[in-house]
């Protein structure tokens, strides 16, 4: 992803499979044609493991700060929200959001996600999964290192990811909760 940026913006991994790239003083259309070729790119690449191909695919949405932006927080919910919604609609995709946009989904999901959070709290309704990292060179065959990951349970004790509620639970000041 770097390679196709330009020297001054800033590219970070946000969580899991989640990055930003900000893009400084450029206008959204420009942003879009940089958004489209980081995707090309991605979509590019693969990996062999276990004598299999992988292939990785970016769904990206875009959020424009300009000078009307007063609030860096709403910034990062409202990109973390069109990322969801471009997910949730199609892999695969770039789309430009406004704070407008995201504003009336947001709000209803985050609500709707809160009450589904605290019943899992007030239930119980967590589970950690062990997932082992593996080395990709076969240095060593006693490697037993593992990523802790949580999931929860909704009420038919279905599995739900954390990008579904983990976001909310930050916003929100649950997430200690969900620690504890």
């Amino acid at each position: 992803m770097k390679q196709k940026v330009r020297d001054n913006d800033y590219i970070a991994r946000l969580g899991g499979d989640e990055f930003a790239i900000l893009l400084e003083n450029i206008s959204l259309e420009k942003a879009k044609e940089i958004a489209i070729i980081v995707q090309n790119t991605i979509e590019k690449y693969s990996f062999n493991w276990n004598d299999n191909v992988f292939r990785v695919g970016a769904s990206i949405g875009i959020v424009a700060i300009d000078s009307s932006t007063i609030n860096k927080d709403r910034v990062l919910q409202t990109a973390d929200s069109a990322c969801r919604a471009v997910k949730i609609s199609n892999t695969n995709q770039v789309r430009v959001f406004s704070v407008d946009d995201t504003k009336i989904n947001t709000s209803r999901s985050d609500a709707n996600s809160c009450i589904a959070i605290n019943n899992a709290l007030e239930n119980n309704n967590f589970k950690l999964f062990l997932q082992p990292i593996c080395p990709t060179n076969n240095l060593s065959s006693d490697w037993t290192h593992f990523e802790v990951l949580i999931r929860m349970l909704n009420e038919n004790d279905s599995i739900i990811t954390p990008n579904w509620f983990l976001p909310t639970a930050e916003i929100y000041n649950l997430i200690s909760k969900i620690d504890r």
